[in-house]
């Protein structure tokens, strides 16, 4: 019965009259390759979440199904003589002879009948045989996990992100990275800016979109987009009937505003924007996220100020009106441990700069 060493060896096999072989990713193994990820355990915690006991033991025992010591024996049990498998592995006689002997006395069996013409396999010998394919795909699929995690086609990549960043432009781009990459899979967390930097410091996430830059050099940030910023108003309100007011209009409005300490850039330019129209905002309520501050405006407690772009946001009772003139601005980042490479962050930006156009 022929055995076959496909897959044992993922890199060059070479031999006087063995045809090399590449390893080549199927659909099968791309597949495999995502459910062969490990859990997704920090990494500052991952050596409490492994248990070394039995690799440690085979460490020790000089553990027998090693790929080499497999190759030989599949190798002789293949070809059913010593001589001609070694020419065929591409192997000396007698080193071949030696893992097999080693093999058999570390499984504490013996694999092969031998005689003076030809090599059998006792029945323990048949069980490997069969079984050896199984560790073969398994090693496989593992280094497909591998190279496709190191290119960012697979593994887990873990995603910090403002509500802003979710409902404009993000939940289309994570939909199309997934597409090109399926392979890959997503930890989506939400949070305030200041909370997804300290995830990523925390080793918590991968990437983040926050809503402004970190001025930490652990950090870097890149800048997506900056958008304008318009007035959510109750649909009764006199400036609800306004196809572009103004910024100066907002004088005397009750204002509904987000804490500062989670944007303070932001915050702040909302307010000095308000002083360069001329007024000082008249902050009555401060509420987040912005759909808190949405339904605060549609029980006519004040205005809010909302991007264009999240004008979808708007509940019933409610309108979005664009500003005209100077307004203020949101900017969106997608920030990233400095000293980390991640392979998906050129094509998820590159994905949403094309959305943001």
């Amino acid at each position: 019965m022929p055995y076959s060493l496909h897959g044992l060896f993922p890199g060059r096999i070479h031999g006087p009259r063995l045809a090399e072989t590449r390893f080549q990713a199927s659909d099968r193994s791309a597949a495999a390759a995502r459910n062969l990820m490990p859990p997704a355990y920090p990494v500052s915690g991952l050596a409490d979440n492994i248990n070394t006991a039995y690799f440690d033991a085979k460490m020790t025992s000089n553990y027998p199904l090693s790929p080499r010591l497999l190759r030989s024996f599949l190798l002789v049990a293949g070809h059913g003589h010593y001589r001609q498998a070694a020419e065929v592995g591409g192997i000396a006689q007698p080193l071949l002879t030696r893992h097999v002997q080693q093999l058999e006395a570390e499984l504490g069996c013996q694999l092969f009948e031998r005689s003076t013409k030809r090599v059998r396999l006792t029945d323990a010998g048949e069980y490997l045989a069969r079984r050896a394919p199984e560790i073969a795909g398994l090693s496989t699929e593992i280094v497909t996990g591998c190279r496709a995690a190191s290119a960012g086609q697979a593994g887990l990549l873990r995603i910090g992100y403002s509500g802003a960043a979710m409902s404009g432009f993000l939940s289309l781009a994570l939909r199309r990275l997934q597409k090109q990459r399926p392979a890959l899979e997503l930890s989506l967390h939400e949070g305030n800016s200041q909370e997804l930097v300290d995830g990523l410091l925390a080793g918590r996430h991968d990437l983040a979109f926050p809503l402004m830059a970190s001025d930490n050099p652990a950090i870097t940030s890149v800048r997506l987009a900056q958008e304008r910023i318009g007035l959510v108003v109750p649909d009764d309100h006199p400036l609800a009937v306004k196809p572009r007011p103004r910024l100066a209009d907002v004088r005397g409005e009750r204002v509904i505003l987000f804490p500062r300490r989670l944007n303070p850039v932001l915050h702040d330019e909302i307010t000095h924007c308000c002083r360069k129209a001329g007024f000082t905002a008249h902050i009555v309520a401060e509420a987040s996220p912005r759909p808190a501050a949405i339904s605060l405006v549609a029980a006519g407690q004040g205005v809010t100020f909302l991007s264009d772009r999240l004008a979808h946001l708007c509940t019933p009772g409610t309108v979005h009106r664009k500003l005209s003139g100077e307004t203020p601005k949101i900017t969106f980042i997608m920030a990233r441990q400095s000293h980390r490479r991640i392979p998906a962050a050129a094509e998820l930006a590159s994905l949403i700069k094309s959305i943001l156009a």
